[in-house]
């Protein structure tokens, strides 16, 4: 098949070598000369100007300047959209090289999908180290914003958001959730659900990058009370709904682990805040929460034990460089 009307935007922020290795990876796609790939960098400095430019002058560059807030670096690539599928990439990742290739297929000849993401693995860049992230082990489809969200409230191992390829009709700008911060990505999917279905493949496509400075390892509580409200006025859940509960829960026990771990200015207020609200839940937290996270534990040390031969034997994967 022959991939057309495609662009692989790859968003950049003051990660120069990262960026190296990602742009390396999409330039490794199979029919890459019918992909148009656009650099869109955010960074505070030119480290990635002058390596765009000396490594790389065959590819399309954006300099913003002055540098924007995450959101609206979001906003300002899908405004500069201008063919009918796309994918916003992470420059701190890398694809596999048939990663267009599988997700262009299942996108182009179905056209009640409004978005393919796919499942990954997660490579520890500290410790040289693959992690393996099963999100399902059969393709899987979603129809509706309840369906979609069950796993994210609950935890769940995700297709992660630089895996999608988009339907440009669908995915316009104005889906982006305003104000809504970290969680402007959850947003944006779940309002494609209104016009379309999300497919998860099951076959990874990429190695999605865990280092220092990954943002989904910060919790934003400004950022997470206003999805929340998103989804209680979008959806059938209720503040009181247990998946919401829970997801509320598993953020408050990873704080409380950094608080006691790292410090805070506010560590006791911040402490107690959070322990009386898990108190009062006290019948969730014991029943329902913690034979959850061992689940999920044991879970993925089965997981880890078996997958590896499994996963290279299956999928042929390249290794990380």
């Amino acid at each position: 098949m022959v991939i057309k009307n495609i662009q692989v935007f790859i968003a950049s922020y003051n990660r120069r070598d990262y960026l190296r290795e990602c742009v390396k990876s999409v330039l490794a796609q199979s029919n890459i000369s019918t992909i148009e790939i656009i650099v869109s960098d955010n960074s505070t400095d030119y480290n990635v100007q002058v390596m765009m430019e000396s490594e790389f002058p065959e590819i399309r560059y954006i300099k913003r300047e002055p540098s924007l807030s995450a959101e609206e670096h979001f906003y300002s690539i899908i405004s500069e959209v201008s063919a009918e599928y796309y994918m916003i990439f992470h420059d701190d990742d890398m694809m596999f090289p048939e990663m267009v290739k599988y997700l262009y297929c299942e996108i182009s000849r179905n056209n009640e999908l409004v978005a393919v993401g796919s499942n990954s693995l997660n490579y520890d860049s500290l410790k040289n180290k693959t992690l393996h992230n099963f999100i399902t082990i059969k393709n899987k489809t979603f129809k509706s914003k309840e369906a979609f969200l069950f796993r994210y409230l609950l935890n769940l191992p995700v297709s992660p958001f630089p895996s999608y390829i988009y339907r440009s009709s669908v995915y316009l700008k104005e889906l982006l959730l305003k104000n809504s911060g970290k969680y402007s990505d959850l947003g944006f999917l779940l309002n494609g659900l209104d016009k379309g279905v999300i497919k998860w493949l099951k076959t990874p496509l990429m190695y999605y990058r865990q280092h220092s400075g990954n943002d989904s390892k910060t919790i934003a509580l400004i950022d997470r009370e206003k999805i929340i409200g998103y989804i209680v006025s979008t959806t059938r859940y209720e503040y009181k709904s247990l998946p919401i509960i829970l997801y509320e829960m598993d953020d408050y026990v990873s704080m409380i682990n950094k608080y006691y771990s790292f410090g805070h200015p506010n560590k006791n207020q911040e402490i107690k805040r959070i322990s009386n609200y898990v108190l009062k839940k006290s019948h969730v937290f014991i029943f329902i929460f913690l034979p959850l996270k061992i689940y999920k534990l044991i879970v993925r040390v089965i997981i880890n034990s078996i997958s590896r031969k499994l996963m290279e034997t299956k999928y042929h994967l390249p290794s990380p460089t």
